[in-house]
Parts: C-alpha cells; sequence; structure tokens
C-alpha cells in the first residue's frame, strides 16, 4: 500500500518559508487554479502569508 502524505502545521509553514526567499513568478499546484505574480509581489504575498499565520 503506497504511504499518504499527510502535512502537519509545521511542516507547511517551513515549506513556505523556504518559498518565501526564492525568486519565482508561477506557482502549478496539483489541483485549484494555477497562479502568477512577478516575483517580488510573490515574494511580498508569501511574506504576508506567513505574518497572518503566526501564533498571537
Amino acid at each position: 500500500m503506497p504511504s499518504r502524505l499527510v502535512w502537519k502545521a509545521q511542516e507547511l509553514l517551513r515549506s513556505t518559508q523556504r518559498l518565501a526567499q526564492l525568486s519565482f513568478e508561477w506557482v502549478l499546484p496539483g489541483h485549484g487554479d494555477r497562479i502568477r505574480l512577478l516575483s517580488t509581489d510573490m515574494q511580498k504575498e508569501l511574506k504576508q502569508l506567513l505574518e497572518s499565520r503566526q501564533p498571537v
């Protein structure tokens, strides 16, 4: 039986932190819509996402 990948909140946070340090314009998810932003805007959006997910 193939193993199933189960996301954990801390792993998602670390992954998003790493992505925020990279320069890219496209997000091509396995599901949902693809997203294209200028690389500076992508980094800004990821940083805002990270800030919104910080514990209070």
